[in-house]
């Protein structure tokens, strides 16, 4: 099954439609100050509660601190939103604020 996860201006959409407002900081520090955009595909496995056990980075922005950031907000998502066990595919389009 897949999902997109898309950051926009500190916007995010999450799996299943469901948006909610990502904070400034959820932007990699790093990242910003470097200007850098990319997008990030990744899996992420299940638990039987609905709990991110494993993520994987399975195409990456050629940014690390982007990737790591990314498996680290589906985690945050699956927490406020459990999943149903299994896999699923997204993708995370790091946009930067225009100015």
């Amino acid at each position: 099954m897949k999902t997109h996860l898309w950051i926009v201006m500190a916007s995010l959409l999450m799996a299943g439609g469901a948006e909610a407002e990502a904070q400034h900081d959820d932007y990699p520090a790093l990242a910003l100050r470097m200007r850098h955009e990319g997008q990030v595909r990744y899996h992420a496995e299940y638990g039987p509660d609905g709990r991110l056990t494993e993520c994987t980075i399975t195409k990456s922005s050629g940014y690390p601190e982007l990737d790591a950031q990314t498996c680290m907000l589906a985690k945050r998502s699956a927490e406020a939103h459990p999943q149903i066990s299994g896999s699923k595919d997204g993708t995370v389009k790091w946009t930067l604020p225009k100015t």
